[in-house]
Parts: structure tokens; sequence; C-alpha cells
């Protein structure tokens, strides 16, 4: 399974709600840039998961405009906050025929976390910057058990 996992782009700030937060013109321009930097690769995604959040949701929406759009689906798995472990188990759900590459939109700490216990490493060895990418291939969705091919991050 080839797993793109990308965080949304610059949001505003609001003291309000953490969950409406919109992507700013600057978030748009990263958006655009990481995807169309890697544009080929994303051509193989075949669903989309992407966070409740409306800066996830407009980064979703962002990468469909530039690669087409693909089968996608809202779940609660992917918010800032969640666990590796939950999410992992989510994903080892996800059915066979949407499995061959998926995209995940999500946010930090949820974004560096996965990668690093997908891949095995400590907690913290993963940097997400607003935008960054990256690509894991993996066999086998449990912890330790995949592998960074890149990571992508906007100049």
């Amino acid at each position: 399974m080839k797993l793109f996992i990308l965080r949304h782009g610059e949001a505003e700030f609001s003291l309000t709600s953490d969950f409406d937060r919109e992507l700013t013109s600057q978030g748009r321009t990263q958006v655009t840039a990481i995807t169309l930097e890697a544009a080929q690769e994303l051509r193989q995604v075949e669903h989309i998961y992407v966070s409740p959040l409306v800066r996830a949701q407009q980064t979703a929406v962002l990468v469909k405009s530039q690669i087409g759009d693909r089968p996608t689906s809202t779940v609660s798995w992917l918010t800032p906050d969640t666990a590796t472990p939950s999410a992992i188990s989510e994903l080892a759900e996800i059915p066979c025929d949407q499995a061959n590459a998926v995209l995940l939109v999500s946010h930090l700490p949820f974004v560096a976390d996965f990668v690093d216990g997908l891949c095995g490493n400590p907690i913290g060895t993963s940097r997400f910057a607003t935008a960054s990418m990256a690509l894991l291939e993996t066999d086998i969705i449990a912890a330790g058990c995949a592998d960074v091919i890149w990571m992508k991050h906007v100049q």
C-alpha cells in the first residue's frame, strides 16, 4: 500500500473554534504547490480520507482540483488528537479495493505521530510544516511496518 499523508495548509488564527478555521491564501498556495510537486505520484491515489475540520476539507478540495476527483471520505479518526493505535486500526479496515494508494489529509500532532508509529520511529522524529507531505509504503498496516519513501515540504 502507498500511503500519502498530507498536513493541511496554513490556516487562519481563530479564538472561537479550532474546527472552523479556514485556509489562508498562503495556505491555499502551499497546498497547490505541494500537490503540483507530487502530482505524478498523487495520480495513483484511489481514495482520499480527510479530517472533518474545515481546513483539512479545504485542503482535500484543492488536491482534487489538481489531480482529478477521487472518492473521498470524511473520517473522525484523522483529527489532531487521534492516537496512533486507533488510527492504525481504522486504516486496517479500509476495503482492499481502496487500499493500493490512499491519501490522508490531517493535522499536527497526528500526522507526525502517525508516521513515526507506522515506521517504528521514536515520537518526534517526523517533522511536518503546513502542507508537508510524506509517502509511506507498507505491506501490512501495523506499527513499525512502513517505510518513508519521501517527505516533501513547501519551499
